[in-house]
């Protein structure tokens, strides 16, 4: 048989506008129409003026897309902080009733305890802090890793990849354009511009209580090398991508692009979008724009990513909160 095929090219920079050569259904001719996201609509007053810049021969025709997991990593930031104050005041409650077992104990009345308790004197020396001194030392303990805690959690959260993303951008047309910069919107999450190599550390506890320091103890010791894997940044070498919260509280990204050339596409740095409560929607929306300081005019649109069924909960995460 024979086959008509018939591909309709989209439009370019320098087109006119086409309108309804002819009255259809509730529409008269002259009517413009657009195609949005699938579906063919009435032009707005917005859609015209993009539609005119196009006819004069300058549109800024960019696609933009999320590139990461399909679907938007959320937690509870109350459950998991409750959850890491819990584990903090169990650890102090276990690390003083150790001392309190160890000072009522008094000394051993068999022969193997004796051994024992010698041995260990010997290995450590004895302790010769009071019982007070050492619950000083488990409470400013406390203290120090309630501050960090949350955070030491959270640096695994995104080096573990829960919603860490990039931008890809890519030039629709056969331009160039100079100095492309790309801004998100986005509400009600904080936004973290930099991904850290290693979770921040936290506090050693204090040695348990009737050890001395001896030359076998090397519970205090902390020995630090460099992480493979850790990105660094020199000064000449910036992030190209960086996020500030906005006075109402949203979050914007802004990615400095720089050039693009004609049809060529570009990733940006990775950054974590970290959604810490439930929301009412199902889903996440990000608005963004981008101009160019060769192209007047701004093009505009919107992503949606769809929120995981689970949230991800603090033991879903590896961390050293229980050590």
């Amino acid at each position: 048989m024979t086959i008509l095929t018939v591909e309709v090219d989209p439009p370019r920079p320098g087109d006119s506008i086409r309108t309804l050569r002819r009255e259809f259904d509730n529409f008269n001719e002259g009517t413009i129409f657009v195609r949005k996201n699938g579906k063919t609509e009435r032009a707005t007053s917005g859609d015209i003026e993009n539609l005119e810049e196009r006819s004069r021969g300058s549109r800024l025709e960019l696609d933009l897309r999320l590139a990461g997991p399909p679907e938007m990593a959320w937690f509870d930031g109350d459950s998991v902080e409750e959850a890491i104050g819990r584990k903090a005041d169990r650890s102090r409650a276990a690390q003083l009733n150790r001392a309190r077992n160890f000072s009522n104990a008094g000394k051993p009345t068999n022969v193997l305890g004796q051994l024992d308790q010698m041995a260990t004197t010997a290995l450590f020396g004895t302790d010769k802090r009071s019982k007070d001194e050492h619950r000083a030392e488990v409470e400013a303990w406390h203290e120090k890793l309630s501050d960090v805690a949350m955070q030491h959690w959270l640096d695994r959260y995104m080096i573990a990849g829960h919603g860490v993303y990039a931008l890809q951008l890519e030039n629709l047309t056969d331009q160039n354009f100079a100095d492309v910069e790309v801004r998100l919107r986005i509400e009600g999450v904080r936004v973290q511009d930099e991904i850290p190599g290693e979770a921040v550390e936290l506090p050693t506890k204090p040695k348990p209580f009737g050890r001395g320091v001896g030359l076998a103890d090397f519970s205090n010791v902390s020995l630090d090398y460099p992480m493979l894997g850790t990105t660094v940044h020199s000064p000449y070498d910036p992030p190209d991508v960086s996020a500030f919260r906005c006075d109402d509280g949203s979050f914007q990204v802004v990615w400095q692009v720089g050039h693009l050339r004609p049809e060529a596409s570009r990733n940006s740095g990775e950054f974590c979008i970290v959604v810490h409560a439930l929301r009412a929607e199902p889903h996440l929306t990000i608005h963004w724009s981008a101009t160019s300081t060769s192209i007047s005019g701004i093009v505009k649109g919107s992503l949606e990513i769809p929120l995981a069924a689970c949230q991800v909960t603090i033991d879903d995460i590896e961390h050293e909160l229980s050590s």
